[in-house]
């Protein structure tokens, strides 16, 4: 009964801090992650969580929703017009981002002397970025909505990668015995090609269905309903659950658009925006308990963990301009600025941490500790960064290791651009007049 006394009281509370924390970010800029983690720490200090059956048996379940929710939400704000027109930039961004973080992971765990497929499954889990804190800061600043929209899709899109990499590298690990490359990749896309068609197909299916149930009710859970049911399906089948549930969402979220590529006559959207606002509340709910939850396992007692957490964060920061590299040259100061630097982990990399040991994968002890250090120093940096950036007191790793050698600025201050952009409206004004002059 105690236990209930708690959680109970627990809950309440967390929701109460999840949305002050949503209030002080607005006016602050400080993340409401970090009170999160701080409030699951101070919990973690006088409550023995490994000990409560009722959070231990919850925890699994808990885990694999939030996965899949990540995912279903994610697809959702994936705009399939908005990604294509961004699709270059966007990609090429993301990719190289997410190749270079499991990379220097890699690296830093064969250097102390850990396995690397280790290193590839940890550098998947933290190579994503998180929109709850990428969105607020990035609109803060005075910056192009091109580089906004980058952002916004990166982080979208890297939740995919992260969990798509991750669940394949434990799948790896888990049947390192007997693994094969060739079976190994023929069984990955066998299963992800059944998922993604299945989800596809329910998806098709259920807008026509959900827009005949909207006009007789409004049941915004029965979509989420319908997305537990294809889930356990498509596990059961021996498919990818969560991959049905990323393409579910994908269509789902653009039925407006394929509805128009398919010429039908009622191309109302399938959902609704008080529906998306009630799943971003589901989201709020998952993060703030997931949070917390991670906070509380959180272990000071090793200082090891976050020592290599801190060395990893390092690391992502310093690699991170490569990946801006082939844009440099076209993006304003505080454009490349921000995108060099606004890297926070959060959600997904949270929730990835913890598939590893339910699935009997023992990696080091204080795995998770490690994996939530770099989400806190990530998301902290990420802020200072932003802060200072919107003060024009740091314009990126770039500029700076450019003054350090005495070299110019490779990236045009925003005043040259919009004066060259001055000159050109200028020119073309006067190229008008003296064309209606001669017209005369």
């Amino acid at each position: 009964m105690i236990d209930l006394i708690l959680l109970f009281s627990v809950v309440g509370v967390v929701i109460f801090l999840g949305f002050a924390g949503e209030i002080v970010f607005r006016k602050t800029s400080i993340p409401d992650i970090i009170w999160l983690i701080l409030f699951g720490i101070v919990i973690g200090s006088f409550y023995d969580v490994q000990g409560a059956s009722i959070i231990t048996d919850i925890a699994p379940v808990f885990t694999t929703f939030a996965l899949i929710f990540i995912l279903f939400e994610g697809a959702l704000s994936i705009n399939i017009s908005d990604l294509f027109k961004s699709m270059s930039k966007t990609t090429v961004i993301t990719l190289l981002s997410f190749v270079l973080a499991i990379a220097v992971v890699t690296g830093i765990f064969s250097a102390v002397g850990l396995p690397v497929l280790y290193g590839m499954l940890i550098g998947a889990i933290l190579g994503g970025t998180t929109s709850a804190v990428v969105i607020p800061l990035s609109e803060r600043l005075a910056i192009k909505s091109e580089t906004v929209s980058i952002l916004k899709l990166e982080s979208a899109l890297n939740d995919v990668l992260c969990v798509l990499a991750s669940i394949t590298f434990i799948g790896i690990i888990v049947n390192i015995a007997s693994f094969s490359l060739s079976k190994a990749l023929n069984q990955l896309l066998g299963s992800f090609a059944i998922a993604i068609l299945i989800g596809v197909v329910v998806a098709l299916l259920w807008i026509p269905l959900l827009k005949f149930i909207q006009k007789h009710v409004k049941s915004y859970l029965i979509t989420i309903a319908l997305m537990l049911i294809l889930y356990a399906f498509v596990e059961y089948i021996h498919a990818n659950g969560a991959i049905a549930c990323l393409a579910f969402g994908l269509v789902l979220g653009n039925s407006k658009k394929i509805y128009e590529l398919m010429r039908k006559d009622d191309t109302t959207a399938a959902l609704s925006g008080t529906e998306r606002f009630f799943y971003s509340q589901i989201s709020f709910f998952v993060k703030a308990f997931f949070f917390v939850y991670i906070g509380m396992l959180m272990d000071f007692s090793n200082p090891l963990p976050f020592i290599i957490g801190g060395v990893i964060t390092i690391a992502l920061f310093l690699i991170r301009p490569v990946a801006i590299a082939p844009y440099a040259r076209k993006l304003e100061l505080k454009d490349k600025a921000v995108l060099e630097t606004l890297i926070p982990k959060g959600l997904a990399a949270a929730v990835l941490a913890q598939l590893p040991s339910q699935m009997g994968i023992e990696i080091f002890q204080g795995f998770e500790s490690m994996i939530m250090a770099v989400v806190l120093y990530t998301i902290l940096l990420s802020s200072l960064f932003v802060f200072l950036i919107e003060k024009n007191w740091f314009f990126g790793f770039t500029e700076l290791f450019r003054k350090l050698r005495g070299l110019p600025p490779l990236a045009k201050p925003a005043e040259v651009m919009v004066q060259k952009a001055d000159e050109e409206k200028k020119a073309e004004a006067r190229e008008e007049t003296k064309k209606q002059q001669k017209k005369k």
